[in-house]
């Protein structure tokens, strides 16, 4: 090894595995001797594998189940930990998650996830991609009004309904009854 003549062998960044040995000879022409050899053996670099949602747009205030593919490389033994945050740039970890497979608690705002797997064996730390979790905004069904009472065997005014809002802005509607003791679904137009 050029550059090697002393008794350590210091600020060589190894990527391949390698049997080392020292070799001393003296100065007054004694002799050479050899060390016994000693085998390093250089982990792969790290890796890091795909990230993902199981749905990557949610209700408010539902969680989010995200998963990751883990990391590769060194000893191959990893510490996994979730990031959270605003934005991809923006993360800090969330207490508690843990595993590879992780469900959050319930989300009422867009956010940020990533895993950091950190090297059990100290060869470093890589994060996964970032996934985002959209979260619609919590759904409003509309406001009604109509009058409080009317006259035994009139003609109803139509009950009219505000827009409902929120969620992904889709929505489907019923009409139900309630006769003092349970609810029941009516049909437009029937009285």
């Amino acid at each position: 090894i050029s550059g090697a003549n002393t008794t350590a062998l210091v600020g060589s960044e190894l990527e391949s595995t390698d049997t080392y040995a020292l070799s001393a000879t003296s100065m007054n022409g004694c002799g050479t001797w050899v060390s016994n050899e000693v085998l390093i053996s250089v982990w792969p670099a790290l890796e890091v594998g795909l990230s993902s949602a199981v749905e990557d747009v949610i209700c408010f205030e539902t969680p989010a189940t995200l998963d990751t593919e883990g990391a590769t490389g060194g000893n191959g033994e990893f510490g996994t930990e979730w990031l959270a945050g605003p934005s991809a740039n923006e993360l800090s970890p969330v207490s508690g998650a843990n595993e590879a497979s992780w469900t959050t608690s319930a989300l009422t705002e867009g956010t940020w996830f990533a895993p950091l797997f950190t090297s059990d064996y100290g060869c470093g730390q890589i994060a996964g991609d970032a996934v985002f979790i959209e979260v619609l905004p919590l759904a409003n069904a509309g406001m009604l009004s109509a009058p409080d009472s009317i006259c035994f065997d009139a003609s109803a005014q139509p009950l009219m309904v505000s827009e409902a809002s929120g969620a992904d802005g889709q929505f489907s509607t019923l009409w139900y009854a309630h006769n003092g003791t349970e609810w029941t679904q009516v049909q437009q137009g029937s009285t």
